[in-house]
């Protein structure tokens, strides 16, 4: 029996023993399935993960970041928007810190 709690289900919008998915749906984000222990787990293997001592308790989306490492087939879970590589260019940290913000906009 695979080890994925019922609330995992609701999480991602299926019915308790269906397939889990590995993006969404509209939108085609990925979905991250992460362990009681904190281990991450790929929408494939999510669905053939048997761990009785350490359940698929939690699923969301992964937007962006460096590709994780799945805890069964070892291969590479890419985030929605790929690592973070730069800023926004209309961001400025600077300005941010230094100015007052008005009260009113």
């Amino acid at each position: 029996m695979v080890s994925v709690s019922d609330r995992v289900y609701e999480i991602v919008g299926v019915k308790v023993g269906e397939v889990l998915p590995s993006l969404t749906f509209p939108g085609m984000y990925t979905i991250l399935y992460l362990t009681q222990k904190g281990e991450n787990v790929c929408g494939t293997c999510a669905n053939s993960y048997v761990n009785p001592d350490d359940p698929i308790c939690h699923a969301g989306t992964y937007d962006e970041g460096e590709s994780l490492v799945c805890v069964e087939c070892h291969g590479e879970i890419e985030s929605s928007y790929g690592p973070i590589t730069q800023r926004c260019p209309v961001w400025d940290e600077r300005a941010v810190l230094t100015e007052e913000i008005p009260e009113k906009f």
